[in-house]
C-alpha cells in the first residue's frame, strides 16, 4: 500500500473560499442557554420570541414567585482550533474569503474520499454563502463551549481516511503507531470489501466496514 506523504504531513493548501449562488438566510451565531425556566403561565410581560415569553420582575411577582431566585446563564463560546474532520453542521468557524476574515456558520459538509478532502458550505455573518474544499487535518478556529473539546472520538471504518497522520493503538501489537494510509481492500476468505490501515510500524490492520476505532486528534 502506498503512503500519501502529502496528506500525512498535512501540507495541503489552505482552503480557497468561493461564493455560491444560493440565497443567504438569516442565521444566529450565538445562543442563550437557559438552565432554569421561568414558565409561561400567569400574566406575562416582555417581548415574545416564538412560543416563549420573557418574564419581567413584575410578572414573576404576580405569578407568586417573587421570593424565588431564577437565573439565566449566557454561555460564552471561545475560539478553539479544530480539525475539519471534527467539524459539524451548525458550528461557527472563522473563514478567510476575499474581503477579509469573518465568522461563518457551517450549513453542509460533504466527503470527497477519492480526493481526500471535505467540502464545506458556510453562511458568513454578513449573510453571504461561500464554499471551499479542505483537507481533514486542516484547522479552523471554531466557537466552542468550554467543555466541547472533541479530542477523542469513536470513528466509523468508512471514515478512517480522515485520520491519516494521527496515531492509534495497534490492535495486534498494542503499540502506538501512526496511520500512514487507509484504502479499501478485499477479505482473503470471501472477497468481501473491508478497510485496510497501513501504519508506520507493524502489520497492516484490517477492519470490517461496519467496525469502529477510537482516534485522538493529535
Amino acid at each position: 500500500m502506498s503512503v500519501n506523504k502529502r496528506y500525512v504531513n498535512n501540507r495541503a493548501p489552505a482552503p480557497a473560499w468561493r461564493a455560491t449562488n444560493c440565497l443567504a438566510s438569516n442565521m444566529k451565531l450565538f445562543r442563550l442557554q437557559v438552565f432554569e425556566g421561568l414558565g409561561t403561565t400567569g400574566n406575562t410581560t416582555g417581548p415574545k420570541f416564538g412560543p416563549v415569553r420573557v418574564l419581567g420582575v413584575g410578572a414573576l411577582r404576580r405569578c407568586g414567585v417573587g421570593n424565588r431566585r431564577y437565573r439565566a446563564r449566557m454561555s460564552t463560546p471561545t475560539p478553539r482550533p479544530t480539525m475539519v474532520r471534527l467539524l459539524q453542521v451548525g458550528d461557527t468557524i472563522r473563514v478567510s474569503p476575499p474581503g477579509g476574515d469573518c465568522w461563518a456558520t457551517i450549513t453542509a459538509l460533504h466527503d470527497d474520499e477519492p480526493n481526500r478532502v471535505i467540502h464545506i458550505d458556510v453562511t458568513t455573518e454578513r449573510g453571504k454563502q461561500i464554499t471551499a474544499d479542505a483537507a481533514p487535518g486542516h484547522k479552523f478556529d471554531r466557537l466552542a463551549e468550554p467543555d466541547d473539546t472533541r479530542e477523542t472520538v469513536m470513528v466509523e471504518a468508512t471514515d478512517f481516511w480522515k485520520w491519516i497522520g494521527t496515531h492509534i493503538n495497534h490492535p495486534n501489537t498494542g503499540q502506538r503507531v501512526m496511520v500512514m494510509d487507509v484504502r479499501p481492500a478485499r477479505h482473503p476468505d470471501d472477497n468481501r470489501e473491508i478497510v485496510a490501515i497501513a501504519v508506520a510500524q507493524g502489520p497492516v490492520v484490517f477492519f470490517e466496514r461496519t467496525g469502529h476505532l477510537v482516534f485522538e486528534d493529535n
